[in-house]
């Protein structure tokens, strides 16, 4: 019976064992994974989002220029047309907003491209390499923690076989010794 139980034992310990070896395996992958996912996230962004956005941003100032430019010429040939009196003083009012208009637009999309590049990138560049920094850090802490429970699960083996060969050779014995 007790050659029986630590026979259990051992398969108990092989199957606990062999358990453990597919979920270190399915947690490090895991790990990695999210790990080589933060490295192209951040990699994206620096290569591609980041002059991308910013030549957005710069084409934004390009076509508010343009407006600015034409809204101000309209205004200025509707003055020089109302001093013919061939415009009424409303249509010269709406010129002179619309070039005012164009003139703010213009400042907004200059600020935005300045705060994206004083600002917004470089908080979501820090932001993506604390997420790689992370990732890194639990991929390091997961090998780690699965080298120790593989450890754990490894030398629980080999005290049930150990426990199972003296066992058998205690039974042998006693066999011996009634023969």
């Amino acid at each position: 019976v007790e050659v029986q139980t630590a026979t259990n034992d051992v398969v108990q310990a092989t199957q606990d064992l062999n358990i453990q070896l597919l979920q270190k395996k399915i947690d490090i992958e895991r790990a990695q994974y999210n790990h080589d996912a933060a490295v192209l996230k951040l990699k994206k962004y620096r290569e591609i989002e980041a002059p991308k956005l910013i030549k957005e941003a710069e084409a934004k100032i390009r076509d508010a220029q343009n407006t600015r430019e034409e809204m101000a010429t309209n205004h200025k040939f509707l003055l020089d047309m109302k001093k013919e009196d061939l415009v009424s003083d409303a249509e010269v009012g709406r010129a002179e907003l619309a070039a005012k208009k164009a003139e703010s637009d213009l400042e907004i999309a200059q600020l935005a491209l300045q705060l994206m590049k004083q600002f917004e990138h470089p908080l979501e560049f820090k932001r993506l390499e604390n997420e790689v920094t992370d990732t890194r850090s639990f991929l390091e802490g997961k090998k780690s923690a699965t080298e120790a429970q593989t450890a754990q699960k490894n030398s629980a083996l080999l005290r049930a076989d150990s426990s199972l060969k003296q066992k058998r050779n205690h039974l042998g014995k006693l066999t011996r010794d009634l023969e």
